[in-house]
């Protein structure tokens, strides 16, 4: 039996499949929304102001997290999430909240909707939001026959180059995002109960200077990918 994936999560488990070669496995690939703004479907009376961006997958994810656009369970066998995207701020209009990625703020969005930030990232209301959300999803998977896999990935304090293995800048807010993912990923096993945790050892959690999208925290040594590949394709009990 092939085994049909999704993703809501971020590149750092969507990189896993492009790795290996396995693109087909996967079915939807969800990204840059957090599960804070999880909820029921909300219709947005007017995006048009998304063709700002010319990518036409960043229009799709800057729109699915506005819509709260649900996950196409009946497709997939498998679903994994990563924390990854939750790096980003989370605004509000009206009380209704939604994920300031790169993307909603790179095609004007925070001036279109007149969003402001809903709390600070790492505050005790984020982490509620976040449970919340979390709840939410427990709920729509928990009558489905949909496995669910968490990558529990980190940032990456170092990356690899061609002269050796350096530094990145910044440690103490690689060190900071660490510590929220350290908490979130708590909560989310506590709620959600994955079946599978994916996770790396500490050497392979390494960035990449050579990374097909740059050099960063989150694109890892292709060692870290074969790992974590390994994982997923595990036998079940």
């Amino acid at each position: 039996m092939t085994l049909r994936f999704g993703i809501h999560g971020s590149c750092v488990t969507r990189d896993i499949f492009a790795h290996v070669g396995e693109d087909e496995k996967l079915e939807f690939y969800q990204a840059r929304t957090s599960l804070c703004t999880k909820g029921p479907t909300r219709g947005m009376l007017n995006l048009e102001w998304i063709q700002n961006l010319s990518d036409v997958w960043e229009q799709r994810m800057v729109a699915q997290d506005l819509e709260r656009t649900p996950l196409d369970l009946d497709s997939i066998d498998v679903l994994i999430f990563d924390l990854i995207d939750e790096r980003f701020n989370i605004h509000h209009v009206d009380g209704e909240l939604m994920t300031a990625s790169k993307q909603f703020l790179d095609s004007g969005g925070q001036g279109m909707l007149n969003s402001e930030m809903a709390f600070p990232i790492g505050s005790e209301e984020h982490y509620e939001s976040f449970r919340k959300g979390c709840a939410f999803m427990q709920d729509l998977l928990q009558d489905t026959d949909v496995k669910v896999f968490f990558h529990d990935a980190r940032w990456a304090a170092s990356y690899v180059s061609g002269d050796g293995i350096h530094d990145f800048e910044k440690q103490g807010a690689i060190a900071g995002s660490n510590k929220r993912l350290t908490r979130m990923s708590e909560m989310f096993i506590q709620v959600i109960k994955p079946e599978r945790i994916l996770c790396a050892p500490e050497d392979l959690i390494l960035g990449d200077a050579g990374h097909r999208w740059g050099k960063a925290s989150f694109h890892y040594v292709s060692e870290y990918y074969d790992c974590i590949w390994s994982q997923i394709m595990e036998p079940s009990d």
